[in-house]
């Protein structure tokens, strides 16, 4: 397996996508994390709400390496 983050950015939705991590809509003027990266040689264009994204950071800082999308719950914003 072979990851690397080519670039990380917040945004305003203009329109609804679907968050990776947990399958959930991120809604129109909703922020959230958008990122570029390549995984096993294939480009990936990912949408995450950023409670998501900080999830999966702590999920990947166990020591986890992989993960399928939209199969965990939307953490409770803090």
């Amino acid at each position: 397996m072979s990851y690397t983050l080519l670039g990380e950015t917040t945004r305003t939705a203009k329109k609804s996508h679907k968050c990776i991590w947990c399958g959930q809509q991120i809604a129109t003027g909703e922020k959230y994390i958008h990122e570029k990266s390549v995984y096993d040689h294939q480009m990936q264009n990912h949408k995450w709400h950023p409670e998501c994204k900080d999830a999966a950071n702590e999920y990947f800082a166990a020591g986890e390496e992989e993960f399928t999308p939209y199969e965990h719950d939307r953490p409770v914003k803090k």
